[in-house]
């Protein structure tokens, strides 16, 4: 994500009047995670309009090994983390798509 070529946060802004919130869904290298949250924070200011932010972290080892699943909340400048959780719903303990043959 971490180029300029991602627009999706401008055309949100700019949609704005026709929702309550805008959710913003898309990938993140594990490496680059910390950077594009920061990009999505600064491109969004400090609206008061809030912008759910769903992440879905990836380590790539030759194919994407995706790993979690990260909610967050940014209204008024403010980044808040709602959740964290295994991208993959057969990683999750006690799902009941959870696979013993997971990691």
């Amino acid at each position: 994500m971490v180029s300029g070529k991602v627009n999706e946060i401008q055309k949100l802004k700019e949609s704005r009047d026709n929702a309550v919130f805008s959710v913003f869904i898309s990938y993140s290298n594990v490496e680059t995670y910390d950077k594009n949250l920061q990009m999505i924070q600064e491109e969004w200011g400090n609206r008061d309009y809030p912008l759910v932010i769903m992440l879905v972290t990836f380590m790539k080892q030759g194919i994407r090994w995706f790993e979690k699943l990260e909610t967050h909340h940014l209204q008024g400048g403010k980044l808040i983390k709602h959740r964290s959780q295994p991208a993959l719903p057969w990683h999750v303990k006690g799902s009941r798509w959870e696979s013993r043959y997971a990691d």
